[in-house]
């Protein structure tokens, strides 16, 4: 299943193995002296084939060759399978290939599952309950939670984020937590104002889903 294993590597395993069941059958000071010289002929055939395979893959690459083929080439060599696009959903029996079919269902899913709606009757009943009692409204806007965040609690909120994929805005989090206290300031200057004015920009409504299909599941 990896590009680097090979007779050698086959016929060095084997021999380990066979002496590593002489030791269980008969275990004396020469069998664990061959067992261990074995083991340790087995261990630097593998590496060395290792190694010789990811001289040989590096000494074809070229300024041409995709990230993709890269990628590729080193799951292979780690051992890992490749992951298969989905290219369908299957829902109560019934194939869905197209895609914005595809991306509406998953949205609808996702839509019903994050809704009031899915909770538990109990909790709905104490919801319910909750909401019928008046809110008051009425402030002057002093109280700590409506203050403009500080400079400090932007950097602490940085540090605290977990390093997640990027979203449609390819900004990644480690870029953010890197830069200057001047760029810094300026980003401050931007969530203050959605913050205090209340407007929302619409692209950051937006977030990329990517649907792990799990075996024998809809």
């Amino acid at each position: 299943k990896v590009p680097w294993f090979n007779d050698a590597c086959k016929q060095a395993i084997k021999e380990r193995k066979k002496a590593q069941r002489k030791l269980f059958r008969n275990p004396t000071a020469e069998n664990v002296l061959a067992f261990k010289q074995l083991k340790a002929k087995a261990r630097h055939i593998i590496k060395t084939q290792k190694k010789t395979s990811w001289q040989s893959f590096c000494s074809s690459l070229t300024s041409k060759t995709k990230p993709k083929t890269v990628w590729k080439a080193i799951r292979k060599i780690k051992g890992k399978k490749s992951t298969s696009s989905l290219g369908h959903l299957k829902v109560n029996g019934k194939l869905i290939t197209d895609k914005k079919q595809i991306a509406n269902l998953l949205a609808s899913t996702i839509s019903k599952n994050s809704s009031s709606q899915h909770y538990s009757p109990k909790f709905q009943a104490i919801k319910k309950q909750h909401e019928k009692k008046p809110v008051k409204f009425t402030s002057d806007n002093t109280e700590d939670y409506n203050q403009p965040f500080s400079l400090l609690e932007l950097k602490q909120a940085l540090q605290k984020s977990n390093d997640s994929a990027v979203g449609p805005d390819d900004i990644h989090y480690r870029l953010l937590t890197n830069l200057p206290e001047s760029s810094l300031t300026l980003l401050l200057t931007v969530f203050n104002s959605i913050w205090e004015s209340g407007i929302f920009p619409p692209s950051w409504r937006e977030a990329t889903i990517v649907a792990i299909p799990k075996p024998g599941k809809d």
